[in-house]
């Protein structure tokens, strides 16, 4: 044999290694058992972590603005509890309904977690004017006595425009009651911890502990009369953790289960042949979570796709190297032989699928997205221990039990017809299937050009998901979930100017004026309420004064007589404000341009030479535009470089630039053909859906090697590229169909998800996963044999060495 063919030589010593694992199948059974006792120590280290925190680089500007602001102004996350007692007359203003929503908003403050302030209308902040001074108070300071004083109360309550689409709507039906917390989402775990001994379990952080203790206080019995729609941050997140780490564990198990009964009906070469693959994947994910527990990454969302992506990736190559064993050994060979004439034939095909596979994974890591850079990294690291586990566990199961001949119970017939007939249409009807293929990619890419990012964490839950109706419903009645912040800074003193605070003012009423913007908030209308009541309520006086000292006059005052919403709208050295805007909770690309009309008319007015202003956005609604920015550029240089990296691999894998080049069309053609649809259906691009194209891409390049593989060998042998096609489809075909059936099955798992996002995620993985298997088994060989990818047709001779042959073409 030439020593140029180094594919074969590769072949030659998988078949060796096949050997030695086959002779020290205890050996590298007590080895696979320890290294998987000693990954499952190191795994148990491991942190788990929930915030946003784990999308985000702490190094980018964006962030560091939104911890500067965090840092003047604390957290802008809230809990949102919007109520209404229709049964009652008086409703939300029932003398007795007050009572309790005055017990609640106590038992709120004190009981749970990370609470900073309880706003309601029992508890929020009263300004009445005392003579020449005012008196700021609790709304319920002094209760009224009776029914008629409290429906004076709601009379002058809804006439203070603080307190309309904030703690109660215009409207007087519904109330809410205000949480603000002292943590937020992007917070790291060992910030957000409520017992400090109590480990970093989901249920020991927050938002989680304080979610179920809302949940807690709500479900006494005192408060069952009052219809509550517990909604905004807290609850919005704990739902959305809550799914994304319970879920992984139920899809992980249903996905076993499938596994093992299309393996029965499949495939049925024995238990261990079963259950060989299983122990495969749950070794290769003992052995990722410790490589991330090694590097120091914590378990996050994104994590909630690696279960039934390993199981994936790890069935597939498992299937491959069984089918190839089970035909080796129906055709007589004893176990010894079949394991090394099986990886003679596997051995290259899966490595090469494997490093394909992974090297698509590691060109995500250039994504801006560090969840999505960590997740390429142990995802490509967790592909390759599934190879390396094929390999020596696997294989030392497969050495036990009879040599005795099995007959072949792969080949059903309806399989090999099925397969027969894919065989005469690649050879009858090439052009037609060109011709097809070319029409559906270029219909693709038109569809590809109306493909929008965009993301919305509301209707990423399904339409029956209570958080979804609840939020869905309170944006109908009171508008205005989502925060979005814009900090103006001065010099000290600066923001009290009337000038500045003017400025502010101005920019409220622009923002009033866009159609997302459901209420502004900021000190000038603390100031406005000050100086009305400072006139006796008169509504004339609902403005800012113009006054400098009568500004400071007003902020002292207000501070002496016990007010404390300041430092929510102002840094003390007075060199910083705040405008704090509720925004519908719409799709990040409707959020984009909001900011880009805010942020134009804030460039025009204030962030010019001489303003002595300078604005700059910020808060959770600037980073979802930012994470929709990540999206992005990880969309465009990721996939670049996906295909990239791919490309030059199997180049090199087949050391020919034609091969390359023709085996990747059939693998871009499933991710054109996918976002595509996506692109004419609406369904946009987001922080999960990204990863399809290289999910897929990974998965469809293990199929193109094996057949391509296979094809090359079987050429090499006959030199006829029809008869080459037919025993590669003969021999690797069933294992393709098998996988591809094996990988819908465990991809469909998703359909069960509470996400819609996450539902969509498998249902357009599963169509790219099965247009691979079409591409793989129609238009690669026709492309490979019209292109003669392995050189001209020849014939042998009675004395040639096809070995020789082989090196000499290759």
């Amino acid at each position: 044999m030439a020593p140029r063919d180094y594919l074969a030589r590769s072949s030659h010593a998988f078949g060796d290694f096949a050997v030695w694992v086959h002779d020290h199948r205890w050996l590298v059974l007590v080895s696979s058992l320890l290294l998987a006792l000693a990954s499952a120590w190191v795994a148990s280290g491991v942190g788990s972590d929930s915030s946003l925190d784990a999308f985000f680089d702490p190094d980018d500007p964006t962030y560091q603005h939104y911890y500067d602001y965090r840092e003047d102004f604390g957290s802008d996350e809230i809990a949102f509890l919007l109520y209404s007692a229709p049964d009652l007359d008086h409703g939300v203003f029932d003398i007795e309904l007050m009572r309790t929503i005055a017990q609640l908003s106590r038992a709120l403050e004190t009981e749970v977690p990370f609470v900073s302030d309880v706003l309601s209308l029992s508890s929020a902040e009263f300004m009445q004017s005392a003579g020449d001074d005012i008196q700021v108070h609790e709304i319920l300071h002094d209760f009224p006595e009776n029914q008629e004083g409290m429906l004076a109360l709601r009379d002058l309550i809804l006439s203070k425009d603080i307190y309309l689409n904030n703690i109660v709507s215009p409207d007087g039906k519904h109330a809410a009651i205000v949480i603000e917390m002292t943590r937020a989402a992007t917070d790291p775990p060992d910030m957000v911890r409520y017992d400090p001994d109590g480990g970093d379990g989901l249920q020991n952080l927050y938002p989680q502990v304080s979610g179920h203790a809302i949940e807690n206080l709500l479900s006494r019995p005192e408060y069952q009369g009052i219809r509550f729609y517990n909604i905004g941050d807290v609850e919005l997140n704990t739902v959305y953790n809550e799914i994304a780490f319970s879920e992984p564990v139920s899809q992980m198990g249903i996905s076993v289960i499938i596994i093992m009964i299309l393996g029965l009906v499949l495939l049925r070469g024995g238990i261990l042949s079963l259950l060989g693959p299983l122990f495969v994947v749950l070794v290769a994910m003992m052995m990722t979570v410790a490589f991330m527990a090694i590097v120091g990454w914590d378990i996050d969302m994104l994590f909630a796709m690696m279960p039934n992506l390993l199981i994936a990736i790890g069935v597939a190559q498992a299937v491959h190297l069984l089918s190839e064993f089970q035909l080796s050994m129906s055709a007589g060979l004893c176990r010894r032989d079949a394991l090394r004439e099986t990886m003679e034939l596997v051995g290259n095909p899966c490595l090469l699928a494997a490093l394909s596979t992974a090297v698509g994974f590691m060109a995500m890591a250039v994504s801006d997205l560090k969840g999505i850079s960590n997740l390429s990294l142990y995802g490509a690291f967790g592909v390759l221990c599934t190879f390396f586990l094929t390999i020596t566990l696997l294989l030392s199961l497969l050495s036990f039990g009879s040599d005795k001949p099995r007959p072949w119970t792969l080949q059903q017939q309806w399989l090999s017809r099925i397969l027969d007939w894919v065989v005469s249409v690649d050879l009858r009807r090439p052009g037609l299937i060109v011709l097809l293929s070319a029409l559906l990619i270029l219909t693709a890419l038109f569809g590809l050009s109306k493909l929008r990012i965009d993301f919305n964490f509301v209707t990423d839950f399904k339409p029956h998901m209570q958080i979804r109706q609840d939020t869905e419903y309170a944006e109908e009645t009171m508008g205005g979930m989502l925060s979005l912040v814009f900090v103006f800074e001065s010099d000290e003193d600066g923001m009290k100017t009337p000038e500045n605070l003017a400025a502010l003012e101005r920019f409220q009423q622009f923002a009033d004026q866009q159609p997302l913007v459901h209420k502004s908030l900021s000190i000038v209308d603390v100031l406005k309420d000050l100086n009305q009541t400072f006139h006796g309520d008169d509504p004339e006086y609902y403005r800012l004064p113009d006054d400098r000292d009568l500004i400071a006059q007003y902020l002292l005052m207000y501070e002496l007589s016990g007010g404390d919403q300041l430092e929510k709208y102002m840094t003390s050295d007075f060199s910083r404000a705040v405008v704090d805007l509720r925004v519908a909770m719409v799709g990040s690309h409707k959020v984009r341009q909001l900011f880009d009309t805010l942020n134009e008319y804030v460039d025009s007015e204030f962030n010019v030479e001489g303003s002595g202003l300078s604005v700059e956005p910020s808060g959770v609604g600037l980073l979802w535009v930012k994470l929709a920015d990540y999206i992005f550029t990880s969309f465009t240089k990721g996939y670049l470089l996906v295909f990239s990296m791919i490309f030059v691999l199997m180049c090199i894998i087949f050391r020919s630039l034609k091969v390359g080049a023709l085996a990747m069309i059939p693998n871009l053609a499933p991710i054109l053909l996918t976002m595509g649809y996506m692109g004419y259906a609406g369904i946009n691009l987001d922080y999960i859906r990204m990863m399809i194209a290289t999910i897929a891409i990974g998965i469809a390049v293990d199929d193109t090697v094996h057949l391509v593989s296979r094809m090359r060998q079987e050429f090499f042998r006959c030199g006829n590229y029809q008869q080459a096609l037919t025993q590669a489809i003969g021999g690797v075909g069933h294992a393709l169909v098998i996988t591809t059936l094996i990988l819908v099955a465990s991809f469909s798992t998703h359909f069960a998800s509470e996400m819609a996002t996450m539902a969509s995620f498998g249902s357009l993985l599963i169509s790219a996963i099965c247009m691979a298997l079409l591409a793989d088994l129609f238009l690669l060989p026709v492309l490979l044999i019209r292109f003669q990818a392995f050189g001209p047709e020849f014939e042998l001779l009675a004395d040639t060495n096809t070995d020789n042959r082989a090196a000499s073409l290759a």
